[in-house]
């Protein structure tokens, strides 16, 4: 029989090794130059398994029932879906022994061109989308990620007046910002405080680039906090900023009668008090900037203060030399006080030098914020301030309010973020030039 006739053979063929001169006469193998037709592989030893080498190509047909394979092993298949999936034993789909991954924590992402391996970051980091990095992600530290204390997440869908829980909490004090995730949405810096949970909140828009829709805040009695959006043309994600976050921030005190009680030990700078209490007691927000510690009096604002049901008021004063104290002013609500200095949860952006009335930058971004701002100098007398700003687009205009400032000259702090520009900060005089601190919530 030539090799150019086919053949046919009724039951098994077994091809083995020459006994005597298997590496001249024959190892048992087969040759085939052509197309190898079989309804099925399988290995010839127990146990020993099937090896495939130099495989240039692999065709997988949709199979809707794939077998079972034997225990310990694995069948591979193509779904009818067109996903290609991997069965054990017990025909659960796992494919966790096919994924290179080797160290606890790794993860699969792309690069554009293959899938690679992405290690863990350090502890309490958080992975985030960066177009900008080789993978498309990066790890990075979760303070730099802005979360409610409420627990929500701080991006929320609002969409044409429909109201939106954004804080879980029934009564309290609290900043809420609200910056656009959307091209040219809304933009707005909320106080909001309300004393106890049967009342309705008051409410303070600091700084709102609202063009042309408006947010809208609101606090009903036993309700959460909620927002709204007066149209529908600018419906999308947006993300909320809620503070105070750190309840390790929060100090108790107690205030009795008309005393005096310290806050705080600084003697200059500028703080940003909430007061809160669940006994009923006055609550409010209270800023203060004092720029010279011989001063006997300091910039004050006070914000959505609200009297205690017996109609105390809270005061607050700074004197030379000394910390800042506050009191209630009669006899009535009695207790334990939470106060919070929400500078303990800012964060030292840049000390930068200010000369004559050169500006400065301070952000590195054309638009999509809403922060606080306190500036601090390291010069005697030089001028310090709290600023609240907003800027929905890289064309819109800057919505600022300056909120407290203190200062021994007609020389101001003042804060610019122009059309397409970055945000500076510059003095409007030449005088106390040197180093300021600014911090940024």
């Amino acid at each position: 029989m030539s090799d150019q006739e086919g053949f046919i053979i009724e039951g098994d063929l077994f091809i083995i090794p020459h006994e005597n001169n298997p590496s001249i006469f024959g190892q048992g193998n087969v040759n085939v130059n052509g197309e190898l037709k079989s309804n099925i592989i399988k290995e010839r030893t127990l146990n020993s398994g099937v090896k495939v080498y130099n495989v240039n190509q692999i065709e997988l047909k949709q199979n809707a029932v794939a077998d079972n394979p034997s225990v310990g092993s694995y069948t591979m298949y193509l779904d009818v879906d067109n996903k290609v999936k991997v069965k054990n034993n017990s025909g659960n789909v796992d494919i966790g022994s096919f994924i290179p991954l080797t160290s606890k924590g790794q993860m699969l992402t792309h690069n554009g061109t293959n899938t690679v391996v992405l290690n863990p970051g350090s502890d309490n980091q958080v992975l985030v989308y960066d177009n900008t990095q080789p993978n498309g992600v990066k790890w990075i530290n979760s303070s730099s990620i802005i979360t409610g204390s409420s627990g929500k997440s701080n991006v929320i869908h609002i969409a044409d007046n429909k109201k939106v829980s954004i804080v879980d909490n029934i009564s309290g004090v609290f900043y809420v910002s609200i910056y656009n995730k959307i091209q040219n949405g809304s933009v707005s810096n909320f106080i909001t405080i309300k004393r106890n949970d049967s009342l309705y909140g008051v409410s303070t828009n600091f700084s709102k680039c609202n063009f042309p829709e408006n947010f809208k805040l609101y606090w009903e009695p036993y309700e959460e906090i909620m927002v709204s959006k007066n149209g529908s043309t600018l419906d999308g994600l947006y993300y909320i900023q809620e503070y105070p976050q750190n309840n390790d921030n929060k100090t108790v005190i107690s205030l009795t009668g008309t005393n005096w009680v310290n806050v705080s030990s600084d003697t200059t700078g500028s703080n940003i008090f909430f007061i809160e209490n669940n006994i009923s007691g006055p609550v409010g927000i209270i800023y203060v900037s004092k720029n010279l510690e011989t001063n006997s009096t300091c910039a004050i604002f006070k914000s959505g203060i609200t009297p205690g049901i017996n109609n105390s008021k809270l005061n607050i004063r700074w004197n030379a030399s000394s910390g800042v104290e506050l009191q209630k002013n009669n006899s009535l609500d009695d207790g334990n006080y939470t106060l919070t200095n929400l500078k303990s949860e800012m964060t030292l952006l840049s000390t930068i030098t200010l000369t004559g009335t050169t500006e400065q930058t301070l952000l590195q971004s054309y638009s999509k914020d809403a922060k606080i701002l306190i500036i601090e100098s390291d010069v005697s007398g030089g001028m310090t301030a709290i600023f609240v700003i907003g800027k929905n687009k890289p064309g819109g205009i800057l919505s600022v309010s300056k909120i407290s400032e203190s200062r021994s000259t007609s020389t101001k702090l003042k804060l610019n973020w122009g059309v397409n520009s970055y945000l500076t900060i510059q003095k409007t005089g030449n005088d106390y030039n040197g180093q300021y601190r600014v911090y940024i919530l």
